[in-house]
């Protein structure tokens, strides 16, 4: 990947998710000086990079999408009336 297409794909990126990312390590050594100059530009302090930082974390819940709720809810409404009809053969 060029410079510039590097620099363009990390300026679409919001500052609160290059600080994130910058401070996590995620970044190779050249993403790193395309990041540090783009910090300059919107005049963010450059963060210390934390070996232990570790991001917000997403509840269970909020990361998976609708589909998968919609399915996990009909498979327990199958799977309880599966139960029910044993329970009531006997």
């Amino acid at each position: 990947m060029t410079q510039s297409n590097l620099y363009d794909n990390l300026n679409k990126l919001n500052s609160d998710e290059l600080v994130e990312r910058y401070k996590s390590g995620y970044y190779t050594d050249e993403a790193k000086d395309v990041v540090v100059s783009i910090f300059n530009e919107r005049n963010i302090s450059i963060p210390l990079v934390d070996e232990n930082y570790s991001s917000v974390k997403i509840p269970f819940y909020k990361s998976h999408p609708i589909w998968f709720w919609t399915f996990f809810g009909a498979g327990i409404t199958m799977l309880t009336r599966l139960i029910q009809k044993i329970a009531n053969s006997f």
